[in-house]
């Protein structure tokens, strides 16, 4: 999912600390549904059509789209309000409150595309790409913005709308995580990787949050629907005993052997019981790769494996989201099959537990 206005915030055209616009003409552009669209949040998307009239890729999702047009679900719900309630500062003039209110509802009709997808028909696999796409460009801003905020000479007005933008996101991540923990992964989010790892702050020693019993509400009646949708058939993989199919290993396979096994000991590569070392192996050295391929279950957190497989690509001519897609034998921690897209959406720079993984590796050099 996109975070255009989000993104033009910190990096584009609506960067406060250009103040293009003048107070006038904030004043034109709030009409009442910016404010508090009353039925849906379209009334508010109607609005922001006409105040980026003149720059409309601020406001196209075509990856989101698609999942939209899917037929509807069982729960109809309209989201036109936090379901989290977070104290925001006041704005104190008209300019921050245009940025206030613009990134108040931008925040709460993210988290109502988002509920208006998922509960929509698809299969699981799109809800889990859909949430952990979300999360990662949630994740992202909040990086970006510590950056930000690291190198500008603040003034009021830029101070206080990276102020509104940082708690929102932080309630969107937060949304997402208390609404569809089931596919969230590795897990939902902790304050201390809120605060201490995405925007190096000190965690709050209060509690932020001041309510969350909507999301809760809304969490039970979504998982009751969701229970009562037929399980999916678990994927078979694509692999044919006709198809000559390898990851192409090009080192020594004792070195890998020992990689596997220290990866396994240290951050829990695999799930015990159901994958062992040898099958990893065997899967990333065998010559001719056919359908009775041992499975591949995973114990560890899917950014952690991203992160293997780019560690490990120079050691494999064939070795990448595309091909672990097309294996069809890898499985999250959340018995979830791991395709391209969770992969790509799970590319991050400093996964859990990145020195161990590093320290390991380094026997293959």
């Amino acid at each position: 999912m996109n975070l255009t206005i989000f993104n033009n915030i910190l990096r584009g055209d609506l960067r406060p600390w250009k103040k293009q616009r003048t107070e006038k003409y904030y004043r034109q552009v709030m009409t009442t549904p910016f404010f508090q669209p009353q039925n849906s949040m379209d009334e508010f998307f109607a609005v922001l059509k006409k105040i980026f009239s003149e720059n409309p890729d601020l406001l196209k999702d075509e990856k989101l789209k698609v999942y939209l047009q899917q037929p509807p679900g069982k729960l109809d719900f309209n989201i036109t309000e936090p379901l989290i309630e977070i104290d925001l500062p006041e704005p104190f003039d008209i300019t921050s409150r245009f940025y206030y209110y613009l990134i108040k509802n931008e925040t709460t009709r993210t988290t109502a595309n988002l509920f208006n997808a998922i509960t929509r028909d698809l299969n699981d696999t799109d809800r889990h790409y859909l949430i952990n796409s979300l999360r990662s460009g949630v994740i992202d801003k909040l990086r970006d913005l510590a950056e930000i905020k690291s190198d500008l000479r603040d003034d009021q007005l830029t101070a206080y709308v990276l102020e509104v933008l940082k708690w929102s996101l932080i309630r969107l991540l937060l949304e997402t995580d208390k609404l569809y923990p089931q596919y969230v992964d590795p897990i939902p989010a902790t304050d201390s990787e809120i605060f201490a790892e995405y925007l190096s702050e000190p965690v709050p020693e209060s509690d932020y949050i001041k309510s969350t019993v909507k999301v809760d509400q809304l969490r039970e009646q979504l998982q009751e629907v969701l229970n009562q949708e037929e399980k999916p058939k678990k994927p078979k993989s694509i692999l044919t005993a006709n198809e000559d199919f390898s990851f192409g290993f090009t080192g020594d396979s004792k070195k890998l052997e020992n990689v596997i096994k220290q990866l396994n000991l240290r951050i829990e590569l695999l799930k015990d019981g159901q994958t062992t070392p040898d099958d990893l192996l065997h899967v990333l050295t065998a010559k001719s790769l056919t359908s009775k391929a041992p499975e591949i279950h995973l114990d560890c957190e899917t950014t952690q494996f991203r992160y293997i497989i780019d560690r490990l690509e120079p050691h494999f001519t064939n070795l990448k989201p595309a091909t672990i897609d097309k294996a069809g034998i890898f499985y999250s921690k959340r018995n979830t099959r791991i395709n391209k897209q969770n992969l790509y959406s799970n590319k991050i720079q400093n996964p859990k537990d990145q020195p161990t993984i590093d320290d390991i590796l380094k026997e293959l050099q």
